[in-house]
């Protein structure tokens, strides 16, 4: 009985390895958008030329151009060595739209060494003189206890300040204050309203969490229609959340016509900026074919660098792709080493189960059944169905441990109740019947 039912059971393996229910996706959750920081990376930087950061910052200096437009300049490249030698030569000009600027650079280390504290006092210069980009930039550093102690109370008033003068950024960080609650109550409306405002100046990140906003239904009825407008707004900017997000409406179909293509096009835009959600799901068009071609080694390359910044369904896909796709002695090597990392972290219970269904199989593996009877048990305690019901068969027919047909079908009875098929099978099929009664309970 034991190897026939080994046999389903590795059909159904192989098959979860395949199976995106276990992708992590973030789709049915509540925005998750920074609360004030440049969350979604942009596309690369313009190269600024020297005259044009000039004649910039005298646009600046005679209100020609707003804050959000030298904001956008100074993002940009633009030379370290004539950006420290204009520092120095501006380091004690007294012009609020100038020290500005130098707050901007030293809180971002832009021709000369990162340094919040003169930050903090150059920004409030500006800000005392009026300079809503300097408002804003004070706020941040309030907010994150950057140059000064954190005070978020304070943050939130000189975001409204910089917000209620039109400053684009700031109306984006004053409305996720109002969705967070910081430095204010809490207050979805008003934050979709601040958000609405910026991002019809055109600001990225606002129009990202727009997107978001109108897809989840925060702050105003929920409109797919709308979601897929922002989103595609933003990631034309290069914002990479939305860019993610709008090759997920791509694929599923949400406020547009469903296109791989597209959503395989959007996914490698985002993957590329570093976005590690967008590379998961690019290596899973690659593994299935949807979009693109097949292309295993594409995909390992993927789910690595997603796997790199943390994404444990990352490493689980990199595990399969090495164990059961890709093949090779390196490769089982990686896997395996990947699936025992992932074993050892107790939210990881299916992992358990597939490295000791490779104990128990001798796949990649020497065959040992003790040490699958432990991950088994390791994971069953977490209730996960498939191992509670090998743990049930090894108790039921004494594998690794002494025989208790009693604990056995106590564990198939829970991975059945668990929504296990193959257990639910093995107890339709069972012919001992007259022990039925005895294992009504439950271990949980």
């Amino acid at each position: 009985m034991r190897f026939i039912l080994l046999g389903l059971v590795m059909l159904s393996l192989l098959m979860s390895c395949n199976s995106k229910k276990d992708s992590g996706a973030k789709e049915n959750t509540t925005p998750e958008i920074a609360e004030n920081s440049n969350s979604s990376k942009l596309n690369k930087p313009r190269i600024i030329s020297d005259k044009a950061f000039i004649k910039a910052v005298s646009d600046f200096r005679n209100k020609r151009i707003s804050g959000d437009s030298i904001r956008r300049i100074l993002r940009d490249s633009i030379s370290s060595s004539f950006l420290e030698k204009w520092i120095k030569e501006n380091e004690n000009d007294t012009v609020g739209s100038i020290q500005s600027i130098l707050g901007y650079l030293y809180a971002n280390g832009k021709g000369c060494n990162q340094d919040h504290k003169r930050s903090f006092i150059l920004y409030q210069q500006g800000a005392n003189k009026g300079i809503p980009f300097a408002m804003n930039g004070l706020a941040v550093l309030l907010e994150n206890g950057k140059g000064t102690e954190k005070d978020l109370f304070k943050a939130f008033e000189w975001y409204t300040k910089a917000a209620e003068q039109g400053d684009a950024r700031a109306q984006c960080f004053l409305g996720l204050c109002y969705y967070n609650g910081l430095g204010t109550e809490k207050d979805l409306f008003k934050a979709f309203e601040w958000c609405t405002k910026s991002a019809e100046q055109g600001d990225a990140m606002a129009q990202c969490f727009l997107g978001l906003c109108y897809y989840y239904g925060v702050g105003t009825e929920k409109d797919l229609f709308k979601a897929f407008e922002w989103y595609t707004k933003a990631a034309e900017q290069g914002d990479a959340l939305a860019q993610f997000k709008i090759a997920g409406c791509y694929y599923n179909g949400w406020g547009t016509e469903k296109d791989l293509v597209k959503a395989f096009e959007w996914y490698t835009k985002a993957a590329e900026q570093g976005n590690g959600d967008a590379q998961y799901y690019l290596a899973w068009l690659f593994i299935k074919g949807e979009g693109v071609e097949k292309n295993y080694t594409k995909a390992l390359e993927w789910s690595s660098k997603s796997a790199k910044q943390g994404q444990r369904v990352s490493k689980k896909l990199v595990a399969d792709i090495c164990l059961n796709k890709l093949v090779t002695a390196e490769n089982i090597d990686r896997g395996l080493k990947t699936l025992r990392e992932l074993a050892q972290d107790s939210c990881c219970s299916d992992s358990q189960y597939k490295l000791g269904l490779m104990y128990e199989m001798g796949q990649h593996v020497a065959q040992n059944d003790s040490k699958a009877f432990e991950l088994y048990r390791a994971s069953a305690a977490q209730r996960y169905s498939p191992a509670e019901f090998r743990l049930g068969i090894f108790y039921y027919e004494g594998i690794a441990v002494q025989q208790n047909k009693r604990v056995g079908l106590l564990w198939i009875r829970n991975a059945a109740s668990d929504g296990n098929q193959e257990a639910k099978d093995f107890l339709k099929n069972l012919k001992d019947h007259t022990v039925d009664k005895d294992y009504e309970m439950s271990l949980w």
